[in-house]
């Protein structure tokens, strides 16, 4: 309460106990006919000492509910000015991003560039390829068309033995043991 209510609830309760208290003084009605008797005026200070204690406490709750919201309109201006920054971080994320983004884009266009550049390359990697394994089956058929000129050989084996050559195995005997595998060919 306020100090200015309080001093009213004391000066009103003075004056209760000096107008209707147990010890109090009976004054003698007043001679005038506007006067009002003394128990309606004891009525309506305590009427009025009760509405003053009424208002006072209301009063007191509604300061403590105007501090409620003050406290929370505060703690909502701090809230918002905590998403303001938040937002502020967030597009500055944003445009980061962005820029990495743009930046990847440009580097899968070149991407794609080389892709192009490499299919091409390979394009002509099959044809080049293509060529020698035809140039290859031609010059396998045209050794494969070849014989051996008339007369005998004999020669080292290696391998399979070509058409018309016979194998023969053998050893000569030296101060260490050699087999050697010969191939004959007579025509």
């Amino acid at each position: 309460m306020s100090v200015n209510v309080k001093m009213f609830c004391c000066v009103a309760l003075i004056l209760y106990s000096v107008i209707g208290g147990s010890h109090a003084v009976k004054v003698p009605p007043a001679e005038s006919d506007n006067a009002l008797p003394v128990e309606d005026l004891r009525d309506l200070l305590l009427a009025s000492m009760e509405n003053t204690i009424s208002l006072t406490n209301l009063a007191t709750q509604q300061a403590s509910k105007i501090s409620s919201i003050t406290t929370s309109l505060n703690e909502a201006r701090a809230e918002i000015e905590q998403l303001k920054s938040d937002l502020s971080t967030s597009k500055n994320k944003l445009n980061t991003l962005e820029g990495e983004l743009t930046g990847q884009k440009d580097n899968l266009r070149g991407a794609g560039t080389e892709i192009e550049e490499l299919k091409k390359s390979l394009s002509t990697s099959q044809d080049v390829i293509k060529t020698l394994e035809e140039g290859q089956s031609e010059l396998t058929a045209q050794v494969a068309d070849q014989s051996w000129p008339e007369g005998s050989y004999c020669i080292l084996a290696s391998g399979d033995c070509p058409a018309g050559f016979t194998r023969y195995s053998g050893h000569i005997k030296h101060s260490t043991l050699t087999i050697i595998t010969l191939l004959t060919y007579s025509r």
